[in-house]
């Protein structure tokens, strides 16, 4: 008898479960773009957080690695203390280090392409301005060359750089915030992964005790 009412409690507490998951679920779908807002104002709010947690996963490989290979044969209570956090200062200046190699890499290519791309304007330009009328009306665009009024079009362009000052000074001073936003947010992260990696045993114990 009492396992029958058990039973019962059991199958009453799943109904119910099921039919606030379901009207849960209902009302999110019928609000999804306060849904939508809500979880992206949570997840900037928690960045840095999930950020420190990607950068730990990824400082962890090169972290074990040193571990490994650094003060192995040492008892002395002074270098095992130092060891890890030795071994964490290491592993970001390796991946630093491979990120500098990168960008060293990268960088002189696209300035090389871009001084092949305003070669190629400039050349174009200065056969252009040595051809005359004629010669212009052969090439494929000639007339549209010939036709468009490139005073005006200069005077519309200075005008509109004029008109956009202000915007642009907005402009700047909004990607000057977002960067230092951003420049901190990296910070704090690193802080959240040097503690999650330099505190990772105590926090698996507290974990197990947990489950």
């Amino acid at each position: 008898m009492e396992w029958l009412k058990d039973k019962k409690k059991q199958t009453a507490l799943w109904i119910i479960g099921v039919f606030t998951a379901c009207s849960l679920i209902f009302l999110a779908v019928q609000n999804i773009g306060t849904v939508a807002g809500a979880v992206g104002y949570v997840i900037k709010l928690f960045l840095p957080l999930i950020m420190g947690f990607g950068f730990a996963v990824v400082l962890d490989v090169p972290l074990k690695f040193f571990e490994n290979h650094i003060f192995t044969k040492t008892k002395k209570p002074r270098l095992l203390k130092m060891k890890r956090p030795l071994c964490f200062v290491i592993s970001i200046l390796i991946i630093v280090a491979i990120l500098a190699g990168v960008i060293m890499l990268v960088i002189p290519e696209l300035i090389e392409a871009v001084k092949v791309i305003i070669q190629i304007v400039t050349d174009f330009v200065n056969k252009l301005l040595a051809m005359d009328e004629e010669q212009i009306r052969e090439l494929p665009l000639g007339e549209q060359l010939l036709n468009t009024d490139w005073k005006k079009m200069l005077e519309s362009f200075l005008d509109m750089l004029k008109n956009s000052g202000g915007k642009i000074v907005n402009t700047a001073f909004t990607t000057i915030g977002s960067v230092i936003t951003a420049v901190v947010n990296v910070g704090v992260a690193l802080v959240f992964a040097a503690y999650i990696l330099l505190s990772k045993d105590k926090l698996k114990r507290q974990g197990e005790r947990l489950i």
